[in-house]
């Protein structure tokens, strides 16, 4: 059997829960119970969606002599991020990825700078899973179009669990 190709294209489903949820490894069926008990995002403003790693970074050292590098520092990890605009959304949406207090009618800004992490779920178009166990949420309202919107970055972070990693990719196989 022919390993699938995948390109992991745009974005179809986006999901967050408390990390306190994923205590082991996901598979296709423990992340579909996830799901049950996680928060949809159900509206994700046009061409905002990304999913990205930035890219490594080394030292390197030369030699003082011929200004030739003879040595690098082993290469620190690039920040993997998922980005997205959140373009309709509830105030119970806006609290939980922001901070602050909400009702279904209101939204309080926190007077402190909230520390907010979220295991995200998202599914693209073509069927990948993308996983983070743990990330760090920033976000804050961006002008979207005319309108104001909840700009999102999740951050890759490491899990509290050892057992796991911070990023899973699952493919989804076609029924």
């Amino acid at each position: 059997m022919a390993n699938k190709r995948i390109s992991a294209v745009s974005i179809s489903k986006l999901w967050y829960l408390d990390p306190k949820g994923i205590t082991e490894k996901p598979t296709i069926v423990s992340i579909k119970t996830l799901i049950e008990s996680a928060t949809e995002i159900t509206n994700v403003h046009q061409d905002t969606w990304s999913l990205e790693e930035a890219e490594g970074t080394e030292t390197g050292f030369t030699d003082q002599r011929t200004g030739d590098y003879y040595r690098f520092n082993p290469t620190e990890k690039g920040e993997v991020t998922m980005n997205f605009t959140i373009g309709l959304y509830d105030m119970e949406t806006k609290a939980a990825l922001m901070g602050g207090e909400a009702t279904a009618s209101t939204w309080a800004r926190a007077r402190e700078t909230p520390n907010i992490n979220k295991t995200m779920i998202a599914l693209t178009k073509d069927n990948v899973y993308v996983v983070f166990t743990k990330s760090k949420i920033s976000a804050r309202q961006a002008e979207t179009d005319g309108a104001t919107g909840i700009a999102v970055v999740a951050r890759a972070m490491q899990p509290d669990n050892d057992a796991l990693s911070s990023e899973y990719w699952l493919i989804e196989e076609e029924a």
